[in-house]
């Protein structure tokens, strides 16, 4: 029997709202439900993220990587890049640079051997895998049989500058020794294979070294 039927009384109204409410109320998911919906998202979320950094290197990176392995693309890569890359990373404080294209890229600070003045130079770094106050950067010079500037003047001042964005602050170098310096040139050379083809074309080392930070 309705409300209509029996008059609008007190009682009838109030279960006539319960009903209601009860009809228009979304079931509850359960809680597991919630957490599936949840990890979907995120599973979406990470896929995507994935598929733009495989596009990112695919089409981009690796591209400008090789063209800077040749004997053209280093020398543009050494002489005429840097200087937008010095002011770009000292602009974004180490975060941004044209050469990189995504790679690790870090602005080094180094004292004049000559001069005694700051002289900075943006470089591709790898991070120690271990130690992450430690970073390390290749003297290849876009394959140039001569050695970059900058590792000469740390060869007589070893303390210098970073900015990067994972570390930042002063550093103490150090050239790298066998076994070490095979295991980080691998990796170096997996991520840009260019550097095996600087070290065909020259016939100096190429020494890598170690920039860690130190406290003052």
């Amino acid at each position: 029997m309705s409300c209509s039927q029996t008059g609008l009384s007190v009682d009838c109204l109030r279960d006539s709202l319960i009903i209601r409410s009860q009809i228009s109320r979304p079931a509850a998911l359960p809680l597991s439900r919630l957490i599936s919906i949840k990890l979907k998202a995120k599973h979406t979320e990470v896929s995507r993220g994935v598929a733009t950094l495989t596009f990112w290197r695919r089409w981009l990176l690796i591209p400008f990587l090789r063209f800077a392995g040749t004997a053209l693309g280093g020398r543009i890569f050494v002489n005429f890049l840097t200087p937008v890359d010095r002011w770009l990373l000292r602009q974004t404080a180490g975060k941004y640079s044209l050469s990189g294209l995504g790679a690790p890229t870090l602005l080094l600070t180094t004292r004049g051997r000559k001069t005694g003045r700051p002289r900075s130079s943006p470089l591709l770094y790898l991070q120690d895998q271990h130690a992450r106050e430690t970073l390390y950067v290749v003297a290849s010079k876009g394959g140039d049989p001569n050695y970059p500037d900058w590792y000469l003047n740390l060869q007589q001042h070893p303390v210098a500058e970073i900015l990067a964005p994972t570390l930042r602050g002063t550093i103490h170098s150090q050239d790298l020794e066998e076994p070490a310096r095979s295991m980080v040139w691998q990796r170096f050379t997996e991520f840009h294979p260019g550097f095996e083809r600087y070290a065909q074309r020259i016939d100096r080392d190429i020494p890598i070294v170690a920039l860690t930070r130190i406290d003052r």
